[in-house]
């Protein structure tokens, strides 16, 4: 189980991720209440991981 670093698509709880960062953003410009991390288990990071194309899944952590 590993935590990955996302921007959501709203404030809401369930909002779809629309982003990944690699290590948490450092220089925060404007609103920063959409982003936040989820553990790879989180369905909204498995829909986010299946939405990429092949060639982009193989550098993103597996979901589960």
């Amino acid at each position: 189980m590993t935590s990955v670093n996302v921007q959501f698509a709203d404030e809401t709880d369930n909002a779809a991720i629309v982003s990944y960062f690699l290590s948490a953003p450092t220089q925060l410009d404007g609103d920063t209440r959409v982003l936040g991390a989820v553990l790879t288990t989180d369905p909204r990071w498995e829909a986010y991981y299946d939405a990429q194309p092949t060639s982009v899944q193989k550098y993103l952590p597996n979901p589960g």
